[in-house]
C-alpha cells in the first residue's frame, strides 16, 4: 500500500529524533544492562600474551590486577598458589580462591584440595577490607598467614560489612587486638572458617576482636565462636 504524501509534523520530527534519541538511552542508561563478570588470576599463568584476566588461559598472575579490574558485581577468582603482600579487597567485589585453573562453574571448586594462599610475610595485614563495603564484598576460600599489623594481623576490617567465609586464617600477629581478624564498627559475616595459631603480643591470645557497633567498646571473641561459625 502506497504511504500518504505527507505525515503529521509530529511524527516527522520522532523519526527525526529517534537515531539521537537511542544513543542518549544507551549512553545514560546502559550500565544498568552490564553483566557482571568473572576475572581470573593464576599465579602461574604465562604472561605472554599480555594477561587481560579475561581467561583462565590469560589471567592475570597476581590478585592485586585482578581486583583492579574488577568493578562492583564482579568477582575475581584466585587459582591454586602463593600470593605474597597486602590485598585490598574492593567493595561489591567477591573474592574466591581455591580454583585449579580450569573451572567454569563457581560451584565446582575445591577450596581445600587446591590451596590459595595470601602470604604476609609478617610484615603487614594481609587483607584489608575497605570502610562502607556491604556484603556483597566477600573473602570467601583462602588461607591466609603469616600477617603483622598492630590489629588485625590476618583481615582488617573496619566500618564495613564483607562475608568472610571458608577461609583458613592462620600464623597472623597483632601487637594491639584481633590477631586473625580485628573487626570493628561493623556487622561483617564471620563464617566456615577456620582461625588457629594466631597471636596478640598484648596478651589477649582471642583470635578475633570485634566492637559491633560505633559506640561500643571493642571485645574479644572467645575461640568457640571464631573458630568454626555455619
Amino acid at each position: 500500500m502506497d504511504q500518504p504524501a505527507c505525515q503529521p509534523n509530529s511524527i516527522r520530527r520522532f523519526h527525526q529524533l529517534q537515531p539521537q534519541f537511542l544513543l542518549l538511552v544507551l549512553l545514560l542508561g546502559g550500565g544498568e544492562f552490564a553483566q557482571a563478570k568473572v576475572i581470573y588470576v593464576n599465579a602461574s599463568s604465562p604472561t605472554n600474551p599480555p594477561p587481560d584476566g579475561l581467561t583462565w588461559s590469560t589471567a592475570f598472575v597476581n590478585v592485586s590486577d585482578g581486583l583492579s579490574a574488577a568493578v562492583d558485581g564482579d568477582q575475581v577468582w584466585v587459582a591454586a598458589g602463593i600470593y605474597y603482600g597486602r590485598v585490598g579487597l574492593r567493595a561489591g567485589v567477591a573474592l574466591y580462591g581455591g580454583f585449579a585453573g580450569t573451572e567454569t562453574n563457581l560451584d565446582t571448586r575445591n577450596w581445600l584440595g587446591h590451596p590459595t594462599i595470601l602470604e604476609g610475610y609478617a610484615n603487614t595485614t594481609v587483607v584489608k577490607v575497605p570502610a562502607g563495603a556491604t556484603n556483597s564484598t566477600r573473602l570467601d576460600g583462602f588461607v591466609i598467614r603469616n600477617g603483622s599489623s598492630s590489629m588485625g594481623g590476618g583481615i582488617s576490617c573496619s566500618a564495613a560489612s564483607p562475608v568472610i567465609a571458608r577461609n583458613l586464617i592462620v600464623g597472623n600477629q597483632a601487637f594491639i587486638a584481633g590477631g586473625g581478624i580485628e573487626c570493628s564498627r561493623d556487622a561483617a559475616r564471620v563464617r566456615q572458617n577456620r582461625i588457629i595459631a594466631n597471636v596478640v603480643e598484648g596478651g589477649n591470645s582471642y583470635p578475633l576482636w570485634a566492637a559491633p557497633e560505633s559506640s561500643a567498646p571493642p571485645r574479644a571473641l572467645p575461640p568457640s565462636w571464631a573458630t568454626s561459625s555455619p
